[in-house]
């Protein structure tokens, strides 16, 4: 839901609202505003923030790599001919004059 949020402000709104979150949990957390371990907490947490945001952008890239590859895959499928596996039938069959007749036949089926 945060991500569907985010996209109406802009950055310098969103990086506003990120403080804010951040004094008020550094502040739950007993840290006293103004002073250099309230800032250090405050890093932190922005340093968390981009560090989580770095990885859903690999993530991201990681999918779309993959989704181009199977599309890739896809499309060489398509694009190849069906491969053909033959074989030869024989039908043999007896005359009324007791003469045997072997016919031969190739039967070939793409898959």
């Amino acid at each position: 839901m945060a991500i569907s949020l985010t996209a109406c402000v802009s950055s310098e709104e969103q990086r506003s609202i990120d403080m804010a979150n951040d004094k008020q949990r550094c502040e739950q957390l007993g840290f006293e505003p103004g002073s250099q371990a309230m800032a250090m907490c405050m890093a932190n947490s922005a340093a968390s923030r981009s560090a989580e945001a770095d990885r859903q952008a690999a993530d991201n890239r990681e999918w779309q790599r993959k989704r181009d590859e199977d599309f890739r895959r896809m499309q060489e499928r398509s694009e190849r001919k069906p491969e053909q596996k033959c074989k030869v039938v024989e039908k043999v069959t007896t005359r009324e004059d007791g003469t045997v007749v072997t016919d031969r036949e190739q039967v070939c089926s793409a898959f």
